[in-house]
């Protein structure tokens, strides 16, 4: 039917990746707060540039008013067990669609974390979890030598407004690293036919 839309392909990695922080958000971010759940959004699960105007309305009611500014990548940056809860992708689906790349959290729900690979959004975790006070909605993070970076599982990101860099880290396994490197599941599927 005419709601049904052709699912979003996340895009390999590129060697440097610059990227604005838009959402700084807390502890226990949900899949219900990243896109809502529930008998409202049944009716667009197979359509995710309708549930864009959904994206993080939980947290933020304003967020959908500047969807069409925001760049090609950008970040959020939270606290502890980011994307807990239901095991939807389309909660990072969503917003992976309108940009979402990074995500730089003090830990995750293991199943969102998940997702975010199979979509080609980096999770990242602070290595200590303290640099996530000094970061601000706002910020312009950057990374160089990403390959390089993600075979080694360590990751230093520079913060360009603040002058300062942090280091950050994920426990990839070899398959994970090649699916985040290749855009995700399907962007790897597509490089090998």
């Amino acid at each position: 039917g005419p709601n049904i839309q052709p699912i979003p392909l996340g895009t390999p990695l590129p060697q440097r990746l610059e990227f604005p922080v838009e959402l700084k958000l807390g502890d226990n971010v949900t899949t219900d707060h990243i896109l809502p759940g529930g008998a409202e959004m049944l009716s667009l699960r197979s359509n995710i540039p309708a549930s864009v105007p959904h994206v993080f309305e939980r947290v933020d009611p304003d967020f959908a008013g500047w969807v069409d500014l925001l760049p090609r990548n950008w970040a959020v940056v939270a606290g502890e067990n980011f994307g807990q809860g239901s095991s939807r992708e389309h909660a990072v689906m969503a917003p992976m669609s309108i940009g979402m790349k990074v995500v730089i959290a003090k830990s995750f729900a293991r199943i969102y974390r998940r997702n975010m690979i199979n979509n080609g959004v980096v999770p990242l975790v602070f290595q200590n979890s303290a640099d996530c006070e000094f970061i601000r909605q706002g910020d312009l993070l950057f990374i160089d030598r990403v390959f390089e970076q993600v075979q080694k599982g360590r990751v230093v990101v520079e913060n360009r407004s603040r002058g300062n860099a942090f280091e950050t880290t994920f426990d990839l396994t070899p398959r994970e690293r090649e699916l985040l490197l290749k855009g995700g599941l399907l962007g790897s599927l597509r490089a090998n036919l």
